[in-house]
């Protein structure tokens, strides 16, 4: 038995090409933009309450999982857990108590870097890890004034995405 080639020319009519071209990327879109997850609230009461509970509790194994894996520290950039950890277990060890703590209603600036430390890599920093939503917190503490920069997370838990103190004390800042 014999195999033929038949040669076939095949004609492709648009069928409403940019109609159904257009429908298609608008799905397309709103697919994808459906799949992204949803940004967290903005930082609440209970958010910061859960970080002064666990200052005042001495908890240092729960301020080390709210803490940011990149972590500013005053005018250093913490990148390593060991490093984070040693930083909590030490203010938790310094006998650290919050006495009280104000939230500002604004968020973080482009310029709030210079509340931690005026320098490029804190500026760095907070351009890149910080997210807009962020707040600046104020804690006046036994040990002095102290800056937390933290913002709501994806869990019920704050993230805290850096420490800055004392402040504002003769050996501090400000």
């Amino acid at each position: 038995m014999e195999t033929q080639t038949i040669g076939l020319r095949l004609h492709r009519q648009p069928v409403a090409g940019p109609v159904i071209r257009a429908a298609f990327l608008v799905t397309l879109a709103a697919a994808v933009l459906a799949s992204c997850a949803t940004p967290p609230a903005p930082l609440k009461s209970d958010a910061v309450h859960a970080i002064t509970a666990a200052i005042n509790g001495g908890d240092a194994a729960q301020l080390i999982r709210m803490s940011a894996r990149s972590f500013a520290f005053d005018g250093e950039v913490l990148d390593r857990a060991d490093d984070i950890a040693a930083l909590w277990n030490g203010l938790v060890k310094a006998g650290l108590h919050v006495d009280e703590s104000v939230v500002p209603d604004a968020a973080v600036t482009a310029e709030s870097f210079r509340q931690f430390a005026d320098g490029p890599m804190t500026k760095w920093f907070f351009s890149r890890h910080v997210p807009p939503r962020a707040r600046m917190i104020t804690l006046t503490t036994n040990l002095g004034r102290f800056l937390l920069v933290a913002a709501a997370g994806k869990t019920p838990e704050p993230v805290i995405y850096g420490v800055a103190g004392p402040i504002g004390t003769a050996g501090g800042k400000g």
